[in-house]
């Protein structure tokens, strides 16, 4: 597996911590259950750690979405070996009670076969956060680091007994959310939950999120310092910016799948919303989506909070059928850094505090 593994580092170990971006190749059989998706985070963790790459004072982040698909966790091998997602989601149902496309027909006709999909995600999210809580929990617990659990969609997300859970009452629709559990050394799950201020478009159309344009920003205490978190799209925004004075770090757990590919013409900022970033408008149609990002997002913004680093790492597959795209990348204070543009296997980037 190492040999799948591109390894960089931006700047030197000082002994003042790091932020460790994991980002993870992954496939349909990597969520066939808790201890798959476990082994196969455990063993990217370990060769880092084998690296030198980790310390007490790490903050290892994971991206975007990693969380989305635990949702076919548990189901038969023909759903994590399916052709595509559409496939998968529909043997998936199959094995789901009848009473789920009954249910479904409360929803008008174009939106019947969404609405089947929302309330088998009800039905399964508390199972979804047990999954997603063990894996990341045991991850900060085993290596004694601070985790930024990437993301996971949950219709009313909350903590209960230091454990990430779900409103039973909440309603697929209105209360989906996608939040960031984040892990303190030992698996303590932090009492605030990230939320993602701003999803995109096709974020609304795919997982029903609803914005929350209004919840600032958290910062978290690290041994390495202080740590803001923004979920993706986000990352574009200038009030998500606002407000932070001098964090330590800033982390982007990203993902890009049914979209454009990183080195692909940029199309424009889809928003869904009349909420959008300050975006050029001779930029769409003539920047590659990466390019877009540098220009728009971390690598932009984030220095101007005073920062001493920065990381975004990215989701990638294939998932299914599902293109996914994506470098990492971030900034120290001797300036910005980039992962492997031609490498599509598993990166681990360290930035030195």
């Amino acid at each position: 597996m190492s040999s799948e593994i591109k390894v960089l580092q931006a700047g030197t170990n000082k002994e003042n911590g790091n932020l460790l971006a994991i980002q993870p190749k992954l496939s349909g059989p990597d969520y066939r259950g808790q201890i798959e998706l476990s082994s196969r985070l455990t063993e990217l963790m370990t060769f880092a750690g084998e690296a030198g790459l980790i310390t007490p004072k790490t903050v290892v982040v994971f991206p975007e979405n990693i969380g989305l698909f635990t949702y076919l966790s548990d189901e038969w091998p023909w759903v994590h070996y399916a052709s595509t997602l559409e496939q998968a989601q529909i043997k998936a149902l199959i094995d789901e009670k009848i009473w789920l496309f009954a249910y479904g027909l409360q929803y008008p006709d174009g939106e019947r076969m969404q609405g089947i999909l929302a309330e088998m995600m009800k039905r399964k999210a508390a199972r979804a956060a047990a999954i997603h809580n063990e894996v990341f929990s045991s991850i900060s617990k085993q290596y004694g680091v601070t985790v930024v659990a990437g993301s996971i969609p949950l219709p009313g997300p909350q903590i209960i007994d230091g454990h990430l859970t779900v409103d039973k009452r909440a309603h697929p629709f209105r209360d989906m959310r996608s939040v960031c559990p984040v892990y303190l050394p030992g698996g303590i799950l932090h009492r605030q939950l990230i939320v993602k201020r701003h999803p995109t478009g096709l974020d609304m159309r795919n997982q029903w999120l609803r914005p929350e344009p209004t919840a600032p920003t958290p910062v978290i205490r690290t041994r390495a310092g202080s740590l803001a978190v923004m979920i993706g799209s986000d990352a574009w925004h200038p009030d998500s910016y606002e407000g932070l004075d001098n964090p330590d770090m800033i982390a982007v757990p990203a993902c890009i799948m049914r979209g454009q590919a990183w080195q692909s013409r940029w199309h424009g900022y889809d928003s869904g919303v009349e909420i959008k970033p300050e975006i050029l408008a001779e930029d769409a149609g003539s920047i590659s989506v990466g390019q877009a990002w540098k220009k728009y997002a971390l690598l932009a913004r984030g220095p101007e909070t005073g920062a001493k680093a920065g990381i975004a790492t990215f989701l990638r597959g294939p998932l299914w059928d599902q293109p996914t795209s994506g470098m990492p990348h971030g900034f120290i204070q001797e300036g910005s850094f980039a992962g492997n543009p031609q490498h599509t296997g598993s990166q681990v980037i360290s930035a030195w505090l």
